[in-house]
């Protein structure tokens, strides 16, 4: 793989053409190239972008083949394999590569299901999820992962946990921890709060009533110890997508 720069064009502009300044959609093609090649979005890729995404059709292929033509029209030399296997390899983009929106995908599984009734008896199941930022890359990612000359250099830097929806949600989860711990941590990091633990019906009649609590679903009953907890909050890291160029 080989760094991309906006400073230069060495490997783009064909050695005859010298300090020769290039303009209309001849320029657009080349600044193009970069754009979709970079991480790198300075002001200069606006118009090269809007240019090189207004291509369109109905059919994909026909799409593909006047995005490549587009960007062939930028001068290269014709010895450089590797910068037509680029050309190929971006006329098959259909968007940006955004480290971004890779770390805003979120990837789910279900862990659980729940089962409840309705007021005519009916069983109802519906799935509990998990959730963690994706693990897989875009397509448009992949894409310019393969490029011969490119500053993408992906890799993803969270383990695989998922975590369930409350937690997700939240974005952090909670550890339960003794008083005196609790009383350790910043201010920011402390949540106190009501837990609940499933028990036996034995021990959930032995329990003082506002220690009870009792889940309903038809004609069976799940009982919980409800009590007062203290909880150290832990951040879920969501940015797990880095560039290391």
């Amino acid at each position: 793989m080989k760094k991309i720069s906006f400073t230069i064009l060495p490997f783009l502009v064909v050695a005859n053409l010298n300090a020769k300044e290039l303009t209309g959609d001849t320029k657009l093609a080349c600044e193009a190239i970069l754009c979709l090649s970079s991480s790198t979005r300075p002001s200069e890729c606006s118009n090269s972008l809007k240019k090189y995404f207004s291509i369109s059709y109905k059919k994909p292929s026909d799409t593909t083949k006047a995005r490549k033509n587009f960007l062939k029209l930028c001068p290269t030399d014709s010895d450089n394999s590797q910068l037509e296997e680029q050309i190929t390899l971006l006329s098959q983009m259909n968007g940006e590569c955004d480290i971004n929106e890779l770390n805003n995908r979120k990837e789910q599984k279900i862990v659980d299901k729940k089962y409840s009734y309705d007021s005519e008896g009916n069983e109802k199941i519906t799935n509990i999820y998990a959730y963690r930022t994706h693990t897989q890359l875009t397509e448009n990612c992949k894409i310019a992962q393969q490029l011969s000359y490119t500053n993408y250099n992906l890799k993803y830097t969270c383990d695989t946990t998922f975590y369930n929806e409350d937690d997700w949600n939240r974005g952090y989860v909670r550890k339960e921890i003794s008083y005196s711990d609790f009383q350790k941590l910043p201010i920011d990091k402390r949540e106190q709060a009501y837990n609940i633990i499933p028990i036996t019906a034995n021990e959930y009649y032995k329990l003082p009533s506002n220690q009870r609590s009792i889940e309903k679903q038809g004609q069976y009953h799940t009982y919980y110890k409800k009590y007062e907890a203290y909880f150290e909050k832990i951040n879920i890291n969501k940015q797990c997508w880095i560039n290391l160029n």
